[in-house]
Parts: C-alpha cells; structure tokens; sequence
C-alpha cells in the first residue's frame, strides 16, 4: 500500500512518499525531506553507515547530488544544494 503524508513545520509544507513492503513491518521512505543541511549532511552519514560503505566526503557529495536531481519541491533543492555547499568547503581544507 502506498501512502504519501503531508505536514507543516515551521512555515514549511513537507511531503513524504511512503512505500510499505508485503513482508516487513516498516515503511521505505524514498524521498527524505530535511529541515536544514546540517541535518541533511547527519542523516545522509548515518545511512552511509549503516550500509556498511564509507564515510567520506565524496560519498556524502555523490548522494547529495542524487538527492538535489531527483528532488522536486525547490525548498528541499535549496536544502541539499548548501548542504553540498558545506561538504565541499569541507573536503578542500
């Protein structure tokens, strides 16, 4: 069954697509949406984690950018844009 949620935050509507699987008790949320950068950049890093690949900053980038291009609400493209931003100024020094 598929359901998608709506809700506003702090001025911003948000909008979730969410995917149930047959077999499991969770929900797959394709698109996270995420209020700030830094909380893009934290939330991206933990999955990187818990997938088992490596924490660096050309992994933390390459999401990032697949994120910003399959996003569709500008807020969100804003979001990962300066999260990008922050990455890259980081991974030079």
């Amino acid at each position: 069954m598929n359901k998608i949620t709506h809700g506003n935050y702090v001025g911003m509507t948000t909008c979730q697509i969410l995917v149930e699987a047959e077999h499991s008790a969770s929900a797959i949320v394709l698109q996270p949406e995420y209020a700030s950068p830094e909380e893009a950049i934290g939330a991206i890093s933990v999955e990187l984690l818990k997938s088992g690949k490596s924490l660096t900053f050309k992994e933390i980038q390459l999401v990032l950018i697949v994120r910003m291009k399959l996003s569709s609400g500008e807020a969100q493209q804003t979001i990962l844009r300066e999260a990008l931003m922050l990455v890259t100024n980081k991974s030079l020094f």
